[in-house]
């Protein structure tokens, strides 16, 4: 057990290969749980290199230089390169395990093993879809040619193993999909606290959503003061 976190929180890393719809699936999840008040899931924030325009609702964007300064920091959980980008998420994970909260990550697959060995409940959610779903949702997004489509296509035929994953067809009705997260996360979901137990998760939530803002901050100005000092100083 060296080297693992044991929080009484449970770690949900949802994974699928590209086109298979799964930040759609957990951004309605998430509306869904927001609608109902319940406050026993925290949905983690992922950091990204590419541009603040091509971010998805749950992720921010980064500099390599700030995300290198948050890791320098400790300020990253799990970290990965996948497409010629870097992404990660923050150490605010943690804080939300420790308060017992149900943790819901958009990883890689790249990222599974640090986590399993990382911390001890862990749940894989395995987002797929058919070949003929994915090769027509690619082709809509238009970001790639047909080249890098075939090989993202490719990739997704690769199996998620390990007793801990749950695979999610996003093939048919979204809100299907959407009830398999769902179903997922209440499973190993603890019991809906009290009243005053919730106004006291509610003030862990804001203090761990501050340490994670000022470690970020700190990142930025290191950063920032880095790239001050290297710039060359006008005659």
């Amino acid at each position: 057990m060296d080297g693992i976190t044991q929080p009484p929180g449970t770690l949900f890393l949802v994974v699928g290969p590209s086109g298979a719809g799964k930040d759609t699936v957990i951004v309605k999840a998430k509306q869904q749980l927001a609608a109902d008040s319940d406050p026993r899931f925290h949905f983690a924030t992922r950091y990204v290199t590419r541009s603040a325009e091509d971010c998805a609702e749950l992720e921010v964007a980064k500099s390599s230089a700030a995300l290198l300064a948050l890791s320098e920091q400790a300020g990253l959980a799990l970290s990965w390169e996948a497409h010629g980008l870097s992404y990660a998420v923050g150490t605010e994970i943690t804080a939300q395990l420790a308060a017992g909260k149900c943790v819901v990550a958009n990883v890689s697959r790249m990222a599974l093993q640090t986590a399993r060995m990382k911390y001890r409940k862990v749940k894989v959610l395995n987002v797929t879809a058919s070949e003929e779903t994915l090769l027509a949702r690619l082709r809509a997004r238009g970001r790639e040619d047909e080249e890098a489509i075939a090989k993202r296509v490719a990739a997704a035929a690769e199996n998620v193993p390990g007793d801990d994953v749950v695979g999610i067809d996003n093939d048919g009705a979204l809100e299907d999909s959407v009830e398999a997260l769902l179903q997922a996360l209440y499973a190993e979901a603890p019991e809906l606290p009290s009243e005053s137990e919730s106004e006291s998760e509610s003030e862990s939530d804001e203090e761990a959503a501050k340490g994670g803002a000022e470690a970020e901050a700190e990142a930025e100005a290191e950063t920032e003061a880095e790239e001050a000092a290297a710039a060359p100083v006008e005659a």
